[in-house]
């Protein structure tokens, strides 16, 4: 830079006002960012090394975007067209959430397109802004905005008239993770591939369906299923997941073999997973009748059950936070915010995630919630909670450590004020769930620590499972997987699979001889299909010498994380050109496969379009779209398809599947097809009679059946040893005690437990039961096979009026023992 430009540079920074038109200066020179015209959201800084110059320019506000925009006016010696070059900071630490920086330069009132867009990596990179038309006043006003998502900081800036330049070590600009190099390519080589054909069952069950609602019956046999197998091992830190030791269930198909779209068909077996929507969710949860409080606690037994989700933010989904510098749904933490899709797609969970699904729950159920966090303010760590608002005051769940807390009245839902004030409500409360052992309550000591909480903005984030199948069009829910996944921006996922993974497919096969074939097509352009004119192919050109095309879209509730794209071709001249295109998330078309000189006549092709989805770290993606392409030389029959193949490779979660038991299953069929349908359901299952579940404890042996008991005399739960068939010891029980006949929700953590004992008793936790209140307990009991028994009968007490109260909550380890 010449003497002049440093002087001149130097005094605008400082605030100097400049006096008279600057001197030329040549097309090249180096502009350092410190030079600018800074702002109050933005300083000089030197903390980071690889800067030129005296530093660099940083925005200060750190997270959220700088408002104002640092400035500076040059006078170029020629006119002409330049490069504008920009050396900024890429990317962050490799363990980040976020760290695209999204840089842009304004250029005489022209923002040009963002830079320096890549997580991977760290430190000060040159990258291409774009190019600029400097006319004859040879005037340049340069502004540096900040739009990224984490704190820009630039070094310099280069405005060249060489189109030959390149700064050393430039290869190209970074990309936004999920948008690579595949979707900047004009094609893509992709590896050959084949349909996919479901394997066969042991036993299977075919149901065809013409209205909806329809209910027909299943009958599964053996005696071991997913349910009466269930095992609670650990994810880490004393967290547990659910697993089970046989599962029967291979796969669901759901076909449209009729002539007309299908929408939303779903299917829920003996009333379980119906979670087509958060509407669908809580008409399962809730009950008629309840009050705001029932409904709360409700909310929080369905988002902390074992069943829909597990600690493990090493294999979650998502992103760390919302969006705090906008709104919150501006990055991609809704995706497993949402409690359809967390349900459905995800089940490994995050605190911050079991909290959001649990208020926007809450929030459809008409209840005001909120996420908060136990930290300093707005720093968004250690622990993140719901708040439910109701009867005037918030009220604290927590369904990642699966534990609620209630006040010294025992009746009370504590909120997260109760807490700070009284940690012994905390401390009192066993936490874990009901398959975690009395751990130490890691949660206790910042209730007292951090107060007030701080506040992570959410919104009212539902989805559905909202799907329409065209005729040919199937859905396969399948309870094994092909390591197919996404764990989106998780960078603490190193290819851990998640619990519970699935990988469904949507086929679409449409019949192309048939005028069903019409509903699938999203767009067509110069073709003729059989129905029209009786000519084969079955679609082909309707005007020779002009391009054919034919464009699909699939659309799927599921994430896509894979899948095979092809089908059956005609092609009579090797000069006749042939391909396929693919677009996902709007980006341009990507050919993934021309036809070669010696792909003639009739023939198949069939490609794994995995490659072009572009990794695990990217945003959920639920579309795409596929365009046959085709020109027909001389006559219309020259080029054309016989059949089109699509095929979706689907991320879903084992625990949301309809899942038959053993025994008889109601299946209910619905749709919502305004007109005719015609449906096909096939199940596969497999069979296993290995062992034979315990019996059920058949009636109490203390307190009786619907007895009158002191709170302060009554030590233990009581009931006969159960039996089992084939001889083998009993290992453990598990225990509810819940103030409603339904068991929706316990009387405490405290009050749904492992017994970790042969006994057939359970010590009762002091403390907590409220004299006027009548009770229901069940037991089930697990043998040595690691099998379950049904729940007994609900049995009930009722607790008297004590001659000594005493309501003052007892630390009791979690379980009163």
């Amino acid at each position: 830079m010449t003497s002049w430009a440093i002087a001149v540079l130097t005094g605008m920074l400082a605030g100097t006002p400049l006096a008279g038109t600057p001197p030329v200066v040549a097309s090249g020179t180096l502009v350092e960012a410190e030079t600018f015209q800074a702002t109050a959201d933005w300083e000089v800084q030197a903390k980071l090394a690889g800067f030129s110059g005296e530093g660099y320019l940083a925005n200060r506000r750190r997270m959220p975007i700088a408002p104002t925009h640092p400035r500076l006016q040059l006078t170029l010696d020629r006119a002409g067209t330049y490069d504008v070059w920009v050396r900024a900071l890429l990317g962050g630490p490799a363990d980040s959430g976020f760290h695209d920086r999204e840089f842009s330069v304004e250029v005489n009132g022209t923002r040009l397109p963002p830079t320096h867009l890549g997580t991977e990596g760290y430190g000060f990179v040159w990258e291409l802004a774009g190019q600029i038309a400097v006319g004859e006043e040879r005037t340049v006003k340069l502004r540096l905005c900040d739009v990224g998502r984490a704190e820009a900081a630039v070094d310099c800036l280069r405005l060249t008239d060489d189109p030959q330049f390149r700064p050393a070590g430039w290869t190209g600009n970074s990309t936004r993770p999920g948008q690579g190099p595949y979707f900047r390519l004009p094609q893509a080589a992709l590896p050959a591939a084949q349909p996919f054909t479901l394997p066969p069952a042991e036993r299977q069950h075919v149901e065809t369906v013409g209205a909806a609602p329809h209910t027909f019956a299943v009958t599964m046999g053996g005696t071991l299923d997913e349910f009466n197998t269930a095992k609670y091992p650990d994810t880490y830190g004393g967290s547990k997941r659910l697993d089970w030791g046989f599962q029967p269930n291979e796969y669901l198909v759901l076909e449209n073999v009729g002539a007309s779209d299908v929408v939303d068909p779903r299917i829920v077996i003996d009333g379980r997973r119906d979670w087509f929507s958060a509407e669908t969710m809580l008409a399962g949860i809730l009950k008629p009748g309840m009050s705001d409080a029932e409904k709360a606690l409700a909310i929080w037994a369905f988002t902390a059950s074992i069943e829909v989700q597990g600690h493990e933010n090493n294999r979650r989904v998502g992103i760390l936070l919302p969006d705090v510098r906008s709104h919150p749904s501006r990055n991609s933490f809704h995706e497993r915010g949402d409690p359809v899709k967390a349900a459905n797609c995800y089940y490994c969970s995050g605190c911050q995630y079991g909290a959001t699904t649990c208020a926007v729950l809450a929030r459809c159920a008409g209840l005001p919630a909120r996420c908060v966090w136990m930290c300093p303010f707005d720093q968004y760590e250690n622990h993140c909670v719901a708040e439910v608002f109701y009867d005037d005051r918030w009220h604290l769940l927590d369904p990642e450590a699966r534990a609620f807390y209630l006040e010294a009245d025992n009746r009370t839902l504590a909120g997260y004020e109760s807490l700070h004030r009284q940690p012994e409500l905390a401390a009192r409360t066993h936490e874990g769930g009901f398959a975690a052992k009395p751990m130490a309550k890691s949660h206790t000591s910042l209730y007292e620590q951090y107060y007030p909480s701080a506040g992570m903005p959410i919104d009212r984030w539902t989805s559905s499972m909202a799907l329409t199948l065209r005729p040919g069009e199937k859905i396969v829910w399948r309870w094994g997987h092909e390591g197919k996944f996404r764990c989106g921006q998780n960078m603490r996922n190193s290819n851990l699979l998640p619990y519970h993974l699935a990988n469904g497919k949507l086929i679409y096969r449409p019949d192309l001889r048939s005028s069903a074939s019409l509903h699938g097509a999203l767009a067509e352009r110069n073709v003729k299909r059989i129905v029209e004119d009786g000519a084969t192919p079955p679609v082909h050109a309707d005007t020779p010498g002009l391009a054919s095309s034919v464009t699909y879209k699939m659309q799927s509730p599921y994430p896509i994380v894979g899948g095979v794209i092809g089908g059956r071709f005609v092609r009579k001249d090797r000069q006749a050109p042939l391909r396929i295109l693919l677009s996902i998330d709007d980006s341009d078309w990507t050919e993934i496969w021309s036809a070669k000189d010696d792909e003639t006549g009739a023939f198949e092709r069939y490609l794994a379009i995995d490659a072009v989805l572009g990794g695990k770290f990217t945003p959920e993606r639920c579309a795409c779209y596929v365009k046959y392409e085709f020109t027909a030389p001389q006559a219309p029959d020259d080029a054309g398809l016989e059949g089109v193949y699509l095929e979706l490779d689907l991320q879903m979660a084992a625990t949301s599947l309809p899942s038959l038991a053993i025994g008889r299953n109601e299946v209910v069929y619905r749709d919502r097809t305004g007109g005719e349908r015609q449906v096909r359901i096939t199940h596969g299952w497999r069979e296993s009679s290995a062992t034979r579940p315990p019996q059920a404890p058949a009636q109490p042996a203390a307190p009786s059946d619907r007895s009158t008991v002191d709170k302060n005399a009554l030590p233990k739960l009581a009931w006969p040893a159960a039996e089992d068939p084939d001889g083998d010891a009993i290992t453990g029980y598990h225990v509810q005690v819940s103030p409603r006949e339904d068991f929706v929700y316990p009387v405490s953590p405290n009050f749904d437990q492992l017994t970790f004992s042969n006994r057939p008793e359970w010590p009762v936790p002091e403390g907590w039961l409220v004299p006027g209140q009548t009770y229901s307990w069940r037991v089930r009991a697990c043998d040595a096979q690691g099998t379950w028994s049904p729940w007994s009968r609900a049995w009930r007490f009722t607790v008297g009026d004590a001659s000594r109260k005493s309501d003052t909550p007892k630390n009791t380890g979690g379980r009163g023992q």
